[in-house]
Order: C-alpha cells, then structure tokens, then sequence
C-alpha cells in the first residue's frame, strides 16, 4: 500500500469521529410511565401518582357534575382490572399489572361507575423536559398505552396518536382496554424546555359498570445532542487534512512526470 493511500485511510477516521458526535441518553428527562414513583417503580394500589394530573369534565353514577383538577389514583387490582398479571382483559376487564406501569383513575377504587348519561371527557397531563443542547427535531418517543373508552394523545397541543372509538369502528369495546396500542412520536412539535403531553379520554356513556382510566408505558426515547462550534472546527481541520494529503500526492505525481 502507497503512503498516499496509508496517509488517507489514516485521516479518514479522525475527520468521522470529529462528524459524529456520541449520543447522550440524559437529552430527555421526567418522562415516567403511569403509576410509579421517582425510581420507576409502580406505586402502591390507590396511591395518587403526582407525575400527572387529571382535569374532569364528567359526572358521577347519580349524574352529578365532576369537575376539575386533581391527582390521579395509580390502580393495579381489583376490578374491572385483569388479575392476569401483564396479560390482556376479557369480559371488560382492563390490562392486568405488571412492574411497568399501572392504571389511572378519578378515584382510589378503580371501578366507579362514571357518566351515565352523558360521554364525560377526562384530561391527563404529564410533562417532560428535553435538555439545553439537543436538537428537539430529532426527538423521538414510543411505547404502549391503553384507555376506557378511547383517547388521544397530544404533544404541546398537537394530535400525535388515537386510539380509536369502538362503537364508530370495527373494533371490540374492549380493544381501547383489554390489549396494548402502540405509538411513536417523531414530530417537529417538540421544543427545546419542558414538552407538555396530554390524553383526552372519553368515558362512553353508561348506566352501570362504566369505570374510566388511562395507563401509558414509554418504551424508547432517543435524541441527538447539537454539535458544538469546536465540532465543527475539528471536523474542518479533518477535511483540510486530507486535502493537504492529496495536494502533496498530486506534486509528487508532477515530480515524477518531469523526471521522466
């Protein structure tokens, strides 16, 4: 191998490692899934879960207004929540627990009957910060949630993911809450700071057995940190290196030439 080709392959890697930055996992932070405390780890049956909070817009069994601001109740037994632990509902039971996450309800005891008339509208919000020196246009969050009945989910006030009405598709009244519905979020809605994230749950109007509650599980969450000046500089200095090298193969090539 010629000293030209050896100085090139030499150059090359330095000028890629200036290229590209490592990825931080620290860009995102204060995303935690429903129902566990600071540590990840799921809250005690009937606890209240301060990550999020819980505006009502619905009404009680005898039709009385609930309205409101509060802090919702992390709910991992009793019904109509599956004792299959991890494992999917039947008969209108919800998801059953796992050490993920848990349910969120209006109250400590998970199968009050809501909205027996009318559909009442339930916002859950939690919030979540993405770091000085990451690029927000290169956010991106997954994971898992499930509703009764059906919700959507907002970034910043941006529709970013449904889970659809039963009773205007082809769906089962328990695909809202008895299986995982999975979403990805990639959207220039993100912004630099604190991200707001919002569920508007829609409890389907019911005389009786009609709870309400959100359970989210995030998955994954990537961002690419911003390069600094002197990234870019290195970087340079790398290209300008190997333009010098190739400057310096083309004399020796005229050298030769003349010598001849």
């Amino acid at each position: 191998m010629n000293s030209y080709i050896r100085q090139c392959l030499w150059a090359l890697p330095v000028t890629l490692a200036f290229c590209s930055p490592a990825f931080a996992s620290n860009g995102i932070s204060g995303l935690y899934n429903t129902g566990v405390n600071n540590s990840g780890n799921v809250l005690a049956n009937g606890a209240q879960d301060s990550h999020y909070s819980l505006n009502s817009n619905g009404a009680n069994s005898s039709n009385n207004p609930l309205t409101g601001l509060s802090t919702p109740y992390a709910s991992s037994s009793g019904w109509p929540i599956s004792n299959s632990s991890g494992g999917s509902g039947t008969s209108g039971q919800w998801l059953g627990a796992d050490i993920a996450s848990s349910w969120l309800t209006l109250f400590s005891t998970p199968g009050v009957t809501l909205d027996p008339v009318t559909n009442g509208i339930y916002t859950f919000t939690t919030t979540f910060t993405i770091n000085t020196g990451y690029n927000p246009l290169t956010a991106l969050i997954s994971g898992q949630w499930a509703s009764d009945n059906y919700s959507q989910m907002y970034l910043n006030g941006n529709l970013v993911a449904s889970i659809a009405n039963p009773r205007t598709s082809s769906l089962s009244d328990g695909s809202a809450y008895d299986m995982w519905n999975s979403f990805s979020i990639n959207s220039t809605n993100f912004i630099s700071g604190l991200n707001t994230l919002t569920f508007d749950v829609t409890n389907i109007a019911q005389t009786s057995g009609n709870p309400m509650g959100l359970r989210v599980e995030f998955t994954n969450s990537s961002i690419s940190p911003v390069p600094e000046p002197k990234t870019y500089a290195m970087m340079l200095a790398g290209l300008v290196l190997i333009g010098v090298i190739a400057y310096r193969r083309k004399d020796d090539c005229s050298g030769m030439l003349m010598a001849v």
